[in-house]
């Protein structure tokens, strides 16, 4: 199991953070975020920027646009401007989302609307 890395409330990151383990956010970032496992961001927490990791989990603040290619959740604390994109979405009673969903489906979804044309009898 990968260490995690805990950014204390005290810690303020403005610019570029990656790495293949986990990060649990206490304090404040500002800029993108690429991670290989998971993304915690704890009550008072908070991250701005376009995110990507494996899971995200979010009970304080998010704003910008959070990827996760496993699953996102959202915790009753959780207050999101964001747009999220993700195959499984958890959304728990009391989070806050202001944003948009994408999760992908196995099947694309029709654009438009099949019909048909049936012939219609008429009496002479």
């Amino acid at each position: 199991m990968a260490d995690t890395t805990i950014i204390s409330s005290q810690t303020t990151i403005e610019g570029t953070l990656s790495g293949d383990g986990s990060v649990e956010v206490e304090g404040r970032i500002i800029g993108p975020i690429r991670l290989g496992d998971t993304l915690t961001v704890q009550p008072g927490g908070y991250i701005e920027g376009a995110i990507e990791a494996r899971e995200i989990i979010i009970h304080g603040e998010a704003r910008g646009a959070l990827t996760a290619r496993e699953r996102l959740i959202l915790s009753p604390s959780a207050r999101v401007v964001a747009t999220l994109s993700a195959p499984t979405l958890g959304m728990q009673d009391g989070a806050q989302l202001s944003g948009e969903v994408d999760m992908a489906l196995d099947a694309p979804a029709a654009t438009t609307p099949t019909t048909r044309s049936a012939p219609v009898a008429t009496s002479s």
